[in-house]
């Protein structure tokens, strides 16, 4: 119960930012499992910002408080500034996972 309660205070859940339909063309699910038709509620949301000429992959993992539609911009910069893929994951419990 205490646990819980401090992990409400050090990781607060803000309200998503974005939906199943926002980002259509980067928005895409990893199952949780390697079971064939998983649902779309055993996936974890994440974003998938290819760069044409692209030779390495960035994975990038948001800050506290935020999920991927407040890092959304940031993701673009930084794809398109160095010129790489970039994959960023949601976390359980954030965003549309939530």
């Amino acid at each position: 119960a205490m646990s819980a309660v401090v992990t409400r205070l050090l990781f607060p859940q803000p309200k998503p930012s974005y939906g199943p339909d926002t980002f259509r063309r980067h928005l895409i699910y990893i199952p949780t499992t390697l079971s064939p038709g998983s649902p779309q509620d055993a996936c974890v949301p994440a974003l998938c910002l290819p760069f044409p000429s692209a030779r390495f992959l960035v994975y990038f993992l948001h800050g506290n408080a935020e999920d991927l539609g407040r890092c959304y911009q940031f993701c673009l910069g930084l794809r398109d500034q160095f010129q790489v893929h970039v994959l960023a994951i949601e976390y359980p419990g954030y965003g549309i996972c939530a």
